[in-house]
């Protein structure tokens, strides 16, 4: 994910890598690695579930 975010940081059309904190990360924090639902996260204040 570093890597990936360095890159789009490079790339004007990618420069927001919000979702690699509050989500991309979040689930692999959590070790979730196969996504397993219910996913939870917030983004720009909003919360989302997937269930």
């Amino acid at each position: 994910m570093n890597v990936r975010k360095a890159a789009m940081l490079r790339e004007e059309a990618h420069s927001d890598t919000s979702r690699i904190e509050t989500m991309q990360r979040l689930f692999l924090a959590a070790g979730n690695y196969d996504l397993h639902t219910p996913l939870t996260w917030k983004t720009y204040g909003d919360s989302y579930t997937i269930r």
